[in-house]
């Protein structure tokens, strides 16, 4: 007498869901349906995967795909996967206030200026042209500005104000 056995089980593909980077840390990647008691092969070999499903050990932007084995079965191989960098965070803006002079007002410009970058002005108002100079501030104003790329924003420059042209002195009149 002879007794046949049914197929036996293979694991679930393994189910990836993957972290976006912010403009504080990196990507990260973890299976959603991890199960213990199952072995999880990685390709390219490296990452390892924890208790909660959470894998470490990821090279940045290189792609993974992930298998996983029970004692007889191997599933196929999850779609691949990657993680990305921390995103770019602009420098603050150095800001170079110019003071009045008797024949001007001040201003100020950023002297470390990117085209593309948006500057946002505390309190609002100012506008930056395409060579970092500052306008529409109110004289005697104190402003602070930072530079935002699309995805994260720098932290706060240094306070500045302007001042208004000099009070040139009034022609003296003599009496003879």
């Amino acid at each position: 007498a002879f007794t046949i056995q049914d197929i036996l089980v293979t694991p679930v593909v393994p189910t990836i869901a993957t972290t976006a980077p912010t403009c504080l840390a990196d990507g990260f990647s973890e299976i959603s349906n991890y199960d213990g008691a199952l072995t999880y092969v990685f390709t390219p070999a490296g990452p390892s995967v924890d208790a909660a499903g959470l894998i470490s050990g990821m090279m940045l932007n290189t792609m993974y795909e992930v298998t996983v084995s029970n004692a007889t079965c191997t599933s196929a191989a999850s779609a691949q996967f990657s993680n990305l960098p921390i995103l770019v965070t602009p420098v603050a803006p150095v800001v170079l206030e110019t003071a009045p002079t008797c024949l001007a007002a001040g201003f100020a410009s950023i002297t470390n200026y990117v085209a593309g970058t948006t500057y946002d002005f505390t309190p609002v108002g100012p506008t930056v042209d395409g060579t970092g100079l500052i306008s529409g501030m109110t004289f005697g104003v104190s402003y602070e500005v930072a530079a935002n790329n699309g995805s994260c924003s720098s932290a706060n420059s240094a306070a500045f104000t302007i001042l208004d042209i000099l009070v040139t002195p009034v022609v003296p009149t003599i009496a003879t």
